[in-house]
């Protein structure tokens, strides 16, 4: 948008939708500062964050725990 594009012009160009543009342009600020804090990488499609951290914590302890004891870790494992 800073080389004067209209909302339009990336609608058209890249075969996205108008909210697409609309709500980037919202969260802009808000998407830059995360991939340049490394918080997140540019290839993210969403600037989700973990809703609990000490799940995804306890399940990774556990993962690697599984991966010292040589259990073979697949879907079915992980799904339960």
């Amino acid at each position: 948008m800073e080389d004067g594009w209209k909302q339009v012009d990336p609608v058209k160009k890249y075969g996205l939708s108008q909210s697409t543009i609309t709500t980037f342009l919202k969260k802009r600020k808000q998407i830059e500062e995360a991939v340049n804090s490394n918080e997140i990488s540019p290839q993210r499609k969403r600037l989700k964050v973990a809703t609990n951290e000490n799940n995804d914590a306890a399940i990774l302890k556990w993962l690697q725990e599984l991966k010292a004891e040589n259990v073979p870790i697949n879907g079915l494992l992980t799904c339960g």
